[in-house]
Formats: structure tokens, C-alpha cells, sequence
């Protein structure tokens, strides 16, 4: 089985048009929604702790994937969950190192601010501001998402405080051993992740780097079907994962 978590901003439903092609495949889908499976004043190490007692009880071996925030989501994940038998990171960042104070600092005033531009502007305003962010600028073509509810603003808004990269442990070093298969996945044209991740892929002994070219941060949508083929032939590359088996 499949677990696919989505990205800031995102909802569940942002998978359904790669369901048909996993389905196919023979896989078995989840795509949470994280906003609605968060608990007030819940950390989002907690939160993940918890949520991975639940993957536990229905999955006993499963196959993490996540974009961008849900692909944090998922490294938190992998602490609690040792018997993943594989897992993709989209555009994901592994954390700040532990002694950059300042760049943590500056990390958190500007998660607050945004917090604050979410609560104060309409929602069209907001995303346009947004969407100018360099790792989304650089990707045109993907359509504005559906206007989102205030009540759903307001508790993505409080997830920019506990779930901001200020507070997030460097994975980097704490998966450095880790022996779960990993893919790791950017856009060429979203320069900052294709670094951070090219850096990752050194350090990982079990993570494989793709860069995709002639898209930004938001491979899935930008380019659905290398996105589809790549974790499909990823999967297959790994022994305990063949074609007969089934997921």
C-alpha cells in the first residue's frame, strides 16, 4: 500500500488524478488529508508519532510518499516507522542544521508572516503571493486551486507556527544509517531542492536522486506521468517489491 501525503496549502483530493495509474499498477492508495488528521496543540513530531500507530494497525510494511510538506511529514514518519519498505520524497526538505540558530530564527519569522498574510488577505491574494516564491515561479501552467474555506485557512495558518522548518530535526544526519529505500525526487528548475536534494543523495546510502527536468517544486502536476513512471519503476527496482507480490 501506498501512503501519499500532500504538500502546504494541499488537500487529499490533490492525488486523484495519479490514483488510476497506481491502481493499475496494482497498488493499494491512502492519501490522508493532514490538516483534518491534526489535533489542536499537536507538534508535528507528535502528530506523526501518532499517525504512524495508525499506518501500523492497517499496513504492516508501507510505502511512504510524500510532496514537499507531506514529504517532511513522511521523514518524521520514518523514526516511528522502521519496517517502511520504501519511500519517496518530492521536493522535500531534510531540515536546517541544528546550530544554524540564525537561520532558524529567520526561518520562523517568516513562516509567521505568512501565517499572518493567510489570515488578513482574501484567499486570491494570498495564493498570487505565494505562487511568486521562486520554487513556484519558475513552474507556470498549473491552475489556481479552488478558493480555500476560512475555516480551513485559519488551521493552515496555525501550521505555519507547528509545523514550520524552524522546528524540524536535521533528517539529514538522523537517516543518515537508515536502511529504507528512498527516492528522491526535484525539479531542475526549482534550483534550491535540486541542491539540497543532489546533497542529500551523498549523504543517504539508500537514496536515489532524480532531478526532472523542465519542471519546478510541483512534479506531480507538472509532469504527472514521469512523476508516475519513475516512482513505479523505482518501486520495481526493489527486490521485496516485484511484480508478483502483492501491495
Amino acid at each position: 500500500m501506498i501512503w501519499f501525503f500532500h504538500g502546504f496549502l494541499g488537500q487529499d483530493t490533490d492525488w486523484q488524478s495519479h490514483r488510476n495509474f497506481f491502481e493499475s499498477k496494482g497498488y493499494k492508495l491512502r492519501c490522508p488529508d493532514l490538516l483534518e488528521e491534526h489535533q489542536s496543540g499537536e507538534s508535528l513530531e507528535n502528530f506523526a508519532c501518532r499517525f504512524a500507530k495508525k499506518i501500523q494497525n492497517e499496513d504492516p510494511e508501507p510505502i511512504l510518499c510524500g510532496y514537499s510538506f507531506g514529504g517532511r511529514f513522511v521523514l518524521h514518519l520514518l523514526n516511528s516507522l522502521p519496517e517502511t519498505r520504501a519511500a519517496i520524497l518530492v521536493s522535500t526538505h531534510f531540515g536546517l542544521a541544528e546550530d544554524a540558530i540564525q537561520e532558524r530564527r529567520e526561518r520562523m519569522d517568516s513562516d509567521l508572516a505568512w501565517a499572518s498574510l493567510l489570515r488578513s488577505l482574501s484567499w486570491s491574494d494570498f495564493y498570487s503571493r505565494w505562487n511568486e516564491q521562486p520554487m513556484f515561479n519558475a513552474q507556470k501552467g498549473i491552475p489556481e486551486p479552488n478558493p480555500m474555506s476560512l475555516e480551513r485557512r485559519l488551521l493552515w495558518a496555525d501550521a505555519f507556527s507547528y509545523a514550520s522548518l524552524a522546528l524540524q530535526r536535521d533528517y539529514g544526519r538522523v537517516h543518515q544509517s537508515n536502511s529504507t529505500p528512498l527516492l528522491l525526487m526535484a525539479g531542475q528548475r526549482d534550483e534550491k531542492f535540486a541542491r539540497h536534494l543532489t546533497e542529500k543523495a551523498v549523504q543517504l546510502r539508500c537514496a536515489k536522486l532524480e532531478i526532472v527536468p523542465g519542471v519546478g517544486h510541483r512534479i506531480p502536476w507538472g509532469q504527472p506521468e514521469v512523476f508516475q513512471q519513475s516512482t513505479h519503476n523505482f518501486l520495481e527496482s526493489i527486490p521485496t517489491l516485484g511484480k508478483n507480490e502483492t501491495i
